[in-house]
């Protein structure tokens, strides 16, 4: 079994990694190219990003206070994957919309 302290260190260091925000130098070409968007939808589309990002960001504080950091970040992990699993499987722009709810 994986002790603690290791499961800890493996949240931080995906954490760590997906801050980079590496997605976002790949966004333009994935969304122009491979989906056919204009920028006017890809700018739409960051502008809901951004959005639900300021939304959600007390509510995840106080799930971080009341339950732990490392639920949140987990909770948050989760969802990430999906939004990327949506990103990948669909190529409608509601879902899209909804993607960028989960990152």
């Amino acid at each position: 079994m994986i002790s603690m302290n290791k499961r800890i260190y493996a949240i931080y260091f995906l954490s760590f990694f997906i801050n980079f925000h590496l997605f976002g130098a790949l966004s333009v070409p994935f969304f122009i190219d491979w989906i056919g968007f204009d920028f006017k939808t890809l700018f739409m589309l960051e502008s809901f990003f951004f959005g639900f990002l300021c939304l959600l960001e007390i509510p995840s504080g106080v799930f971080a206070d009341y339950f732990s950091r490392k639920a949140s970040i987990l909770i948050g992990l989760v969802f990430l994957g999906f939004g990327y699993l949506f990103f990948g499987f669909f190529r409608d722009v509601y879902i899209f919309i909804v993607a960028e709810l989960f990152c």
